[in-house]
């Protein structure tokens, strides 16, 4: 269960406001391969403080920023950490709720933009 009052690790909130601001610069990744590894290692570095970090005022906005532009491999692997009995926790939290809303956003233009049978199949899974 996601243990809305655990605070996630500053330096790990730090590495992904950092990586997100590479996104939107000169000295970030050109190309749309290149940003999509870089959100696809800050989102895995989270892997195990995903709740801490959707929950936490910092980290919740950096994580919308990823999540919009993450892959549908990373989406799924951030639906299957937050799901199950940590998606109620998820979402009554103040800033969760905005990560689990734009995580199922994310997914949906995924499912729109690219509606593979691997894709919905891995999706039906989680």
């Amino acid at each position: 269960m996601t243990n809305r009052h655990a605070r996630p690790d500053a330096d790990l909130v730090q590495y992904l406001q950092e990586a997100y601001s590479l996104l939107g610069s000169e000295d970030g990744p050109q190309d749309e391969e290149a940003c999509a590894l870089l959100v696809g290692n800050a989102l895995s570095e989270v892997e195990g403080q995903l709740g801490p970090v959707a929950c936490s005022p910092k980290g919740s906005r950096v994580l919308q920023g990823l999540l919009k532009v993450a892959s549908g491999d990373v989406l799924l692997s951030c639906l299957e950490a937050l799901g199950g009995s940590q998606f109620v926790p998820l979402c009554c939290n103040a800033f969760g709720s905005h990560v689990a809303e734009t995580l199922l956003e994310s997914l949906m233009t995924q499912l729109k933009s690219n509606p593979s049978a691997e894709f919905l199949t891995e999706l039906e899974e989680i």
